[in-house]
């Protein structure tokens, strides 16, 4: 697919800072119905990554974040094409990139994101 993924991605990007804690990030999930959230710094730099899945263990509640995040994040721009995306998410075996514009978050991709532009 050629589509580029500025036309699929999620542009409002609902963000984690590192202080958070587990807990507030299970409830900030469940009440958006996303299933990762970029980690950023109070400066704006891209920390880490975390996932619903991150979050399924046993954790305590009050867990910082940047404890169960994934880092580095593997990012790509919004110039990359669908079918490029779809082929880093299967290489990585990740179902979330996040989508940067130089240093700046400006979207979310997700496999199902990919999946609806095949339907």
């Amino acid at each position: 697919m050629s589509i580029p993924i500025r036309q699929l991605m999620q542009k409002a990007v609902i963000q984690a800072a590192p202080e958070e804690t587990v807990g507030e990030l299970r409830q900030r999930m469940a009440g958006t119905d996303v299933g990762a959230l970029p980690v950023i710094t109070p400066q704006g730099v891209l920390m880490g990554i975390v996932t619903a899945d991150d979050l399924m263990a046993d954790l305590a509640e009050t867990l910082p974040v940047s404890r169960v995040m994934s880092s580095p994040v593997h990012t790509v721009a919004p110039e990359v094409t669908a079918g490029e995306a779809a082929r880093i998410m299967r290489d990585r075996r990740h179902h979330h990139l996040v989508v940067v514009d130089g240093a700046e978050v400006v979207g979310m991709l997700s496999s199902f994101d990919l999946l609806a532009a095949v339907r």
